[in-house]
């Protein structure tokens, strides 16, 4: 394929903004992870006589990559509840997946075809997520390329770390279920992505930034479309 036609495939793609669709996306699986992570079948019991629990757990898990990555960062932790917009979309869509009517919202998602669709949309914004904690780490700690590499893996990833902070929310103390003993798959590609993008800034890989990130993008989304049901 001409390359210039790839790079304008990949500068159009760069261009996509996460807000609303991949953003909602990845509240809809934050929410259905709570959901399907608390004690109770189903979580009905849970959410219904512990709502401002459960709302804060899928909220730690919305934007659990924030939070770590504002820790090492040295910021205030939850500087990332200043996104009131995002805020109230991720409640929304908390109440919808939580209260309504028979579950309907919530067994919608599980469907294996929508499912994938927001899944894959999930994808796109975990490749751009790494890309800018990558980009954050070079121009905050541009010496280091282990806190570069830490600060793309949370972004992508990090509501996967924050999963033990959520169950304690909820009143589940589980110390030994921890990522950085059991690393998930989806744990590893994040990790991969963001040495590709740290190495690409010391010009290793012969990609432009766009370039990369569509390349990665591809294959998040295709290992996802190959291996929908994976564990998290």
């Amino acid at each position: 394929m001409d390359p210039v036609i790839i790079e304008d495939v990949a500068n159009s793609f760069a261009k996509l903004r996460m807000y609303p669709y991949f953003d909602v996306c990845n509240y809809i699986l934050m929410s259905m992870a709570v959901k399907e992570d608390t004690p109770q079948s189903g979580s009905t019991a849970f959410s219904r006589r512990h709502p401002f629990s459960c709302w804060l757990a899928t909220m730690l898990m919305c934007f659990g990559g924030a939070i770590l990555s504002s820790f090492i960062c040295g910021a205030p932790l939850f500087m990332c509840f200043d996104d009131t917009r995002g805020v109230l979309t991720a409640t929304v869509v908390w109440y919808l997946m939580n209260y309504f009517p028979f579950d309907l919202v919530y067994r919608l998602c599980k469907f294996l075809p929508f499912r994938l669709i927001i899944c894959s949309l999930k994808e796109v914004q975990r490749a751009r997520k790494i890309a800018i904690g990558v980009h954050h780490g070079l121009h905050q700690f541009p010496e280091s390329g282990v806190t570069c590499v830490l600060l793309g893996l949370l972004k992508g990833a990090g509501y996967l770390e924050m999963k033990l902070f959520q169950r304690l929310v909820r009143g589940v103390w589980l110390p030994a279920a921890t990522e950085f003993l059991h690393p998930t798959f989806t744990t590893k590609i994040s990790l991969l992505a963001s040495v590709a993008y740290y190495v690409r800034h010391w010009d290793v890989i012969p990609l432009s930034e766009n370039q990369l990130f569509l390349a990665v993008a591809a294959v998040f989304v295709y290992l996802r479309g190959m291996f929908p049901l994976i564990a998290e």
